[in-house]
């Protein structure tokens, strides 16, 4: 479940207790700020200095700390020394504290493969998110009179958003306002993400090229990471289209979409704006563009729902589907006869923290027989994709996935007829600039692969694997976009002091004989806060994330306040429902809250309403 005690975590904890007569302690500076913003460290027992691996405690704000087995002694204690985070798109903020690490990341792997390094040239031409942006400028007349955004100044890299944060929980407190927990959602990061992805993602040519996109890799947001409308909609206004798993989806996206047509319909001034944050376009062709579900959406589900299927076919009007097995191209001949069919590939995603192979995608001889029985049912096949996992951290995993790309849009070329125009790199993308493999290192290792075999261009020739004076390339990225968007925020509603009872059990423990190394680890207190595992927390579940504890204190902390070892549990009525034990925590109180920053990936779309908690307060807000 989430409880990470292992043999070696809990040799580590005995070994303390044998010492509990004389136990060293280690400082730790930590997270734990008071509401002005003043930051405290104090030392804590070594004891709690080993906390669950779902929690890692803050070291100068940043750095952060798992448990490893690579430690050092420390008056005979272990410490931990190594730093590891398991990077699934819930970054640090400081990106020189990150240390990277994958649940499957292969011994003795090739590290030349695996390029690290983005150019002085592309960083400096990309905003820091510290830094203002022209592109986050331009919308501030959308952020605050359509999304109702605050502004929110960045004042230094450091500390600004976490201050950012503080300032809103006081503002909701002064207020007394319902104290639950809520998301604060930089609308403005998303733009900061797609002004990274369109800088890098682009195609120069010194031979005729037309547009494709505006030489753009055109990002299809993988609405099932976050499917926020305010987010879709800001998507879009950049030029964005959208990766679709479900009937749902698709519905969602069409009406907001259209919805935002609507609305710069009626505000005609608002078109000027846009310019801004589409280069490719002149005004007039944003002025004309209109939401198109044919090209605007890919079915990306490969093996999908007949009922599903009627609704993209016979109401939507998305026309591109993917598609990875016979039984596939069968339904697809029934149900939806005029779609044009993507092929599904298998990609290497050995480098990836999660891979997507062993349940979706076909092999090169399945390819074969998909394209055999398309050609006998009639169904029109017009592209391959792939995706080669979360957080890819190789990526020679995306330059053979797209070599075999090639290979497969030859053999439809060559033996079955099919001249494809469609080709969809997926998603697996990190998010952060410093991150093991950043979205720019990937494009610069694939960009000349792809204007060598497949970009578009007015030259063609017979050898051509795409037809160049048609093809679209796309990635679907989700993660990459809104990861970092979001903060999670969470008031403390229940506390337990737990000390007195705890010292009673085990003094009664000692006088029945037991033995020292046999006393449970027992926490000083335990806290309840209003979301959890079934919610916004399902990521601890699923993802494996490493939590972040930061804190908004009532009570004035003073800098050298005792650390003790803690509970904290989720709001439902599950005893599972618990998010770490042995974290090391101030004391807090009730109403002290606690905030948990890159909550924007599959937390909120994968949360659940069991016993009657639901998380959907949303703080938007923009920053520059």
């Amino acid at each position: 479940m989430i409880s990470s005690n292992n043999n070696g975590s809990d040799h580590h904890q005995r070994e303390e207790r044998k010492q509990s007569l004389g136990i060293p302690t280690v400082t730790i500076t930590s997270n734990n700020e008071r509401m002005d913003g003043s930051t405290h460290s104090s030392e804590y027992n070594s004891r709690s200095s080993s906390p669950n691996t779902n929690a890692v405690v803050t070291e100068n704000t940043q750095a952060s700390l798992t448990t490893s087995s690579s430690t050092s002694s420390l008056g005979g204690m272990k410490r931990v020394k190594s730093i590891e985070f398991l990077h699934l798109g819930y970054e640090h903020h400081d990106p020189g504290e990150f240390v990277n690490s994958s649940l499957r990341r292969k011994k003795n792997q090739n590290s030349e493969s695996m390029p690290r390094v983005v150019s002085h040239a592309t960083l400096n031409s990309l905003p820091p998110h510290c830094e203002s942006s022209a592109w986050v400028l331009s919308l501030q007349s959308l952020f605050e009179n359509y999304f109702n955004a605050e502004l929110h100044s960045i004042k230094d890299q450091q500390t600004h958003l976490n201050n950012t944060v503080r300032r809103i929980v006081k503002k909701i407190t002064e207020k007394k306002q319902a104290l639950e927990s809520f998301f604060v959602v930089d609308l403005s990061h998303i733009v900061r993400q797609i002004e990274r992805w369109k800088k890098a993602m682009t195609f120069i040519s010194n031979g005729p090229c037309v547009a494709n996109y505006g030489g753009i890799i055109r990002p299809m947001y993988a609405v099932k990471c976050n499917p926020n409308a305010n987010i879709i909609k800001i998507v879009y206004l950049m030029g964005g289209g959208f990766d679709c798993a479900s009937q749902q989806e698709i519905s969602m996206v069409c009406r907001l979409c259209r919805e935002m047509d609507e609305w710069l319909e009626k505000n005609p001034q608002y078109y000027e704006s846009l310019t801004v944050v589409n280069p490719e376009l002149t005004l007039e062709q944003i002025k004309s563009r209109r939401f198109n579900p044919a090209t605007d959406i890919i079915f990306a589900h490969p093996c999908k729902p007949i009922s599903h299927i009627l609704y993209a076919s016979q109401q939507a009007g998305v026309e591109w589907t993917t598609l990875d097995s016979v039984c596939e191209v069968e339904k697809l001949a029934e149900h939806w006869k005029h779609c044009k069919g993507v092929i599904r590939i298998k990609t290497d995603d050995a480098h990836s923290a999660i891979g997507f192979s062993e349940k979706f995608g076909t092999t090169k001889h399945g390819a074969i027989k998909i394209m055999e029985r398309a050609k006998e049912l009639g169904i029109n096949l017009v592209g391959v994709s792939f995706h080669v996992g979360t957080n890819c951290e190789d990526v020679q995993s995306y330059v053979k996935a797209l070599r075999d790309t090639a290979e497969i849009c030859k053999t439809a070329k060559d033996h079955f007829g099919f001249t494809f125009n469609l080709i969809d790199i997926g998603g697996g993308f990190m998010s952060r600039l410093k991150s093991a493999l950043p979205m720019e290192t990937v494009a610069t290792e694939i960009i000349p692969l792809i204007m060598e075999t497949f970009s578009r261009s007015e030259t063609t020739s017979e050898n051509d694997v795409v037809d160049r004076s048609t093809v679209r390339i796309i990635a679907e990225p989700g993660r990459y976009v809104v990861s970092r968007s979001h903060t999670l925020v969470c008031h403390i509603h229940t506390k337990k002091d737990l000390r007195e009872e705890n010292a009673i059990r085990v003094a009664e423990l000692l006088q029945q004989g037991v033995d020292v190394e046999s006393l449970p680890l027992l926490d000083d207190f335990h806290y309840y806060i209003d979301d959890g595992i079934y919610g916004s927390f399902n990521n601890v579940v699923y993802d494996h994330v490493q939590l972040v504890v930061n804190t908004v204190m009532t009570k004035k902390a003073n800098k050298n306040q005792e650390k003790h070892p803690s509970t904290l549990w989720g709001t439902t009525c599950d005893s599972l429902d618990i998010l770490f034990k042995g974290y090391p925590l101030p004391e807090l109180s009730v109403g002290d809250h606690l905030f948990f920053h890159n909550f924007g990936a599959y937390t909120t779309a994968s949360s659940s309403e069991f016993n009657g908690f639901k998380n959907n307060r949303l703080h938007y807000i923009w920053r520059n």
